[in-house]
């Protein structure tokens, strides 16, 4: 998929958010990029031909003092690792979705562990195992 196709559906995405997860994204910044670099890669310790499909760049919503003033966070989706990952047009909109949604759980405050517990706790209740 070219670029532009790919950054309309992640405005796609971005325009479906709830209300008060947008509401939360003030001076936070969304864009789009081929795939991370080797040292980005090398410096999260992700192997690059794995890569990363996204990446959440600043100071969480926790982490921030009430009333400072602060530069953009942003959240960085690399294009080419999102498309490897969804394999096909069919499920590239959810693999954006879930990949935009784990990178604004950091912006909020999540750490990886509480994300990995929320998606277990979700995969739970959809099997009705709760």
């Amino acid at each position: 998929m070219n670029r532009k196709n790919f950054e309309r559906q992640v405005a796609e995405a971005l325009d479906a958010l709830p209300s008060w997860i947008a509401g939360k994204m003030g001076n936070l910044a969304v864009v789009v990029e081929d795939r991370p670099s080797r040292s980005k890669c090398r410096e999260l310790g992700v192997d690059y031909r794995e890569g990363l499909l996204g990446l959440y760049e600043g100071r969480s919503l926790l982490e921030r003092e009430p009333g400072a003033m602060e530069g953009p966070s942003r959240i960085v989706l690399y294009r080419q690792m999102i498309e490897t990952e969804a394999r096909d047009r069919l499920t590239l909109p959810r693999v954006i979705r879930e990949t935009l949604a784990h990178e604004i759980a950091h912006h909020v405050g999540m750490t990886e562990e509480q994300i990995e517990e929320a998606l277990d706790e979700k995969d739970r209740v959809r099997r009705g195992a709760v």
